[in-house]
């Protein structure tokens, strides 16, 4: 009835429809975020696995003195890995 008197120029909505519109818009914006936040994810990673890669090729002659001078393949990947832990629990405390 209140529809009929505005004419064609207003829309009349019920609350519970705009309601559901609402949701459904809400809904829509948290997958957008949900997709971006596993990009950024991702590229986080690859960031970080491309930095523990640089550092293990820069430091492989390092690598061969420490064999040499007696330590075993599973001290050496222990220490890399360790050390990237470390950096890794520092880095999220500050981040």
């Amino acid at each position: 009835m209140l529809q009929s008197r505005l004419g064609d120029q207003y829309s009349v909505i019920y609350p519970a429809t705009q309601g559901k519109r609402m949701t459904q818009m809400l809904g829509n914006y948290q997958i957008g975020l949900n997709f971006l936040s596993g990009m950024a994810l991702f590229v986080g990673a690859f960031i970080i696995y491309n930095a523990f890669s640089m550092t293990v090729v820069e430091r492989t002659r390092e690598f061969g003195m420490l064999r040499t001078v007696g330590m075993t393949r599973t001290q050496i990947i222990i220490q890399v890995l360790s050390e990237a832990a470390l950096l890794g629990v520092i880095g999220s405390a500050f981040g």
